[in-house]
């Protein structure tokens, strides 16, 4: 009989979880973390000119205050967060999961 199966951890509410789950979830975790720095990378990219110009100023100053930053910033819109499709999953509460 074979083992893929068996319970071989315990989720964070000490629930028994099979290695297939366990590997499961940490690929979703190493992916949302992935996504993340590419997002972060994006803004980057995208905003390179305000980086530089936000280090010059820390350079000169050593600290920024709110005007400063907003000065700086001003002609940059702030970031939507939307909720995209994607590997966003979550899971069911103990309660709803079938059979309990």
């Amino acid at each position: 009989m074979g083992t893929a199966g068996a319970a071989r951890g315990v989720d964070g509410e000490g629930v028994p979880v099979s290695d297939l789950t366990l590997r499961l979830r940490d690929e979703q975790r190493q992916e949302l973390a992935d996504e993340a720095r590419r997002a972060a990378q994006r803004l980057i990219r995208i905003h390179r000119a305000k980086l530089d110009e936000l280090a010059r100023e820390l350079l000169a100053r050593e600290v920024l205050d709110r005007s400063a930053i907003d000065r700086i910033m001003g002609d940059v819109p702030p970031v939507a967060r939307r909720a995209e499709p994607g590997l966003r999953v979550a899971a069911a509460h103990r309660s709803e999961r079938p059979g309990e």
